[in-house]
């Protein structure tokens, strides 16, 4: 009975990731749009607005679009919309789906999961403790963002594999 409640807490705490992350999304992709429009208007005029010239807007535009593929990933893998095996499985029965699924995560998805938040986490403290910023004289100068949603997407997946894993494990029980 235990470990069921910690199954619907678990449920619980990714449906509210899951809507934050819908909800940031949206925001971010409407935020991009804007972006990426008035950048290219502002280069078919030919007037840059002082401190806002193309080449910040281009290094915003790729930070924005880190932090989308950040969130959406985990979205799409929540939602149950991504990329999978399903040519080859969809004429299984249930529980044979649920071990290749149980196989899956712990041979390919785990380990790739936990290599990503070991590097990323060193990719964007060192960043972060160098101050890195655009080699452009007039880019960005916070470059350690969009490598720590990376280390956040990396982090919240591994949770997100972590807690399918087992739902997979209590499934196949049955």
């Amino acid at each position: 009975m235990e470990q069921k409640k910690l199954l619907v807490f678990l449920n619980n705490c990714e449906n509210s990731v899951l809507n934050f992350a819908i909800k940031s999304g949206l925001l971010l992709f409407l935020f991009t749009i804007l972006i990426i429009c008035f950048d290219v208007l502002t280069r078919k005029i030919g007037y840059q607005l002082p401190g806002l010239g193309s080449t910040r807007l281009q290094e915003l535009e790729w930070h924005l679009h880190t932090a989308l593929f950040s969130f959406w990933i985990g979205v799409a893998y929540l939602k149950n919309q991504h990329v999978r095996i399903d040519l080859f499985v969809h004429s299984l029965d249930k529980v044979s789906q649920a071990k290749i699924e149980f196989l899956s995560i712990l041979v390919l998805a785990l380990p790739f999961c936990l290599l990503s938040v070991y590097f990323s986490f060193d990719f964007a403290l060192i960043s972060f403790l160098d101050g890195e910023s655009s080699p452009s004289p007039n880019g960005l100068p916070y470059r350690w963002i969009p490598k720590f949603c990376i280390f956040f997407w990396s982090f919240a997946f591994t949770n997100m594999r972590l807690n399918k894993f087992n739902k997979t494990i209590h499934f196949a029980k049955k």
